[in-house]
C-alpha cells in the first residue's frame, strides 16, 4: 500500500500520465505483434470506471523501476529470437522487481497462450487486467482468445465485448470478436466486426482484409471476396500468404465463370 500512496503522490498531471501509458501500452502490443506473438484477439456491459485505488495501481506502470523496464526489453528481444525459456526467466525477474507492473504479466500470459498453456495464460492475463485498468483492453482481448482456443465461445464473447470498450487497441478486440463469430457460423456478424477493426486501425489490422475475404466466400459474395484479397496483396505484395491467396483467387474465377455460364 505504501507503494500505491507514493504513486498517487507522484502524479502531477494525470492526463499526461495517461497519455504516456497509452503510448507505452500500444508500443508493447505492437512489439508483441512483430514477434509473431498474436493473441489472434464479445454481450457483456462495458466494465465500470476504475476506482481511484485501481488507477493508482495502473500509474505504477509508468513508475516501474528502470531496471524492470530494461529486463522487459531484454525479454522481448529473447522472445523475438525464439529463446522462450530465457524470455520467461527474464519476465519472472521483471515481475519480482515490479510486482505491481502489468506489462510483464501480460507479456508472459501471451507467451503461455502461444505455447498452448492456457491455465498459466489465464492466470497472468487476469493479473495484468487487474493491475492495469487503463491498458486492460489488451489483456481482456488475450483472455478472450484463450477461451476461443478452449472452444468456450460464451466466455470469449464476454471478455472480448468488454475489451471493445477499452481505450487501448480496440481494433484487436473487434478482430478477435470477428474470429469468434466466424468460428460459430455467424458470418455477417463476423464481417461487421472485421470492418470495425479495419476502420479503427487500417495499418495494423491489414490482415483483416484476408479474413473478410473468407467471410464473403462463406456468404457466397465472391466479387467482394476477390476485392478484399486483392486489397491485401496490393498493400502487402510480399505477404507470406501470397501463394495461398492466389490459389483462392483462381478458384473464385472458376466459380464466377461457371455462374455466368449458368445464367
Amino acid at each position: 500500500m505504501a507503494g500505491e500512496k507514493a504513486c498517487i503522490q507522484a502524479v502531477q498531471n494525470p492526463e499526461q500520465r495517461r497519455a504516456s501509458l497509452d503510448e507505452f501500452s500500444r508500443g508493447l502490443a505492437i512489439s508483441l505483434l512483430t514477434l509473431g506473438i498474436s493473441w489472434a484477439g464479445l454481450a457483456a456491459a462495458p466494465p465500470p470506471a476504475p476506482a481511484q485505488q485501481n488507477y493508482a495501481v495502473s500509474v505504477q506502470n509508468l513508475q516501474a523501476p528502470k531496471k524492470a523496464k530494461k529486463i522487459l526489453s531484454q525479454a522481448l528481444k529473447a522472445l523475438k529470437k525464439n529463446h522462450r525459456n530465457r524470455g520467461l526467466r527474464l519476465l519472472s525477474e521483471a515481475i519480482h522487481i515490479a510486482p505491481y507492473w502489468a506489462a510483464p504479466y501480460f507479456t508472459r500470459g501471451v507467451v503461455f497462450l502461444r505455447s498452448q498453456l492456457y491455465p498459466q495464460a489465464l492466470q497472468n492475463l487476469q493479473t495484468a487486467a487487474r493491475l492495469g485498468p487503463d491498458s486492460s483492453g489488451m489483456a481482456l482481448t488475450a483472455i478472450g482468445d484463450v477461451y476461443r482456443h478452449l472452444h468456450n465461445f460464451a466466455m470469449a464473447t464476454l471478455y472480448l465485448h468488454r475489451a471493445t470498450a477499452s481505450r487501448t487497441l480496440p481494433w484487436q478486440a473487434y478482430y478477435e470478436l470477428g474470429r469468434v463469430n466466424y468460428s460459430t457460423g455467424h458470418y455477417r456478424r463476423a464481417g461487421t466486426n472485421f470492418k470495425l477493426a479495419l476502420n479503427l486501425d487500417p495499418r495494423h489490422a491489414l490482415i483483416t482484409h484476408v479474413v473478410l475475404g473468407n467471410v464473403y466466400i462463406k456468404l457466397g459474395q465472391y466479387a467482394q471476396a476477390r476485392r478484399e484479397y486483392l486489397k491485401y496483396l496490393h498493400m502487402r505484395p510480399d505477404a507470406p500468404e501470397k501463394a495461398q491467396i492466389k490459389q483462392i483467387l483462381k478458384k473464385i474465377d472458376v466459380v464466377q465463370r461457371f455462374a455466368s455460364i449458368r445464367h
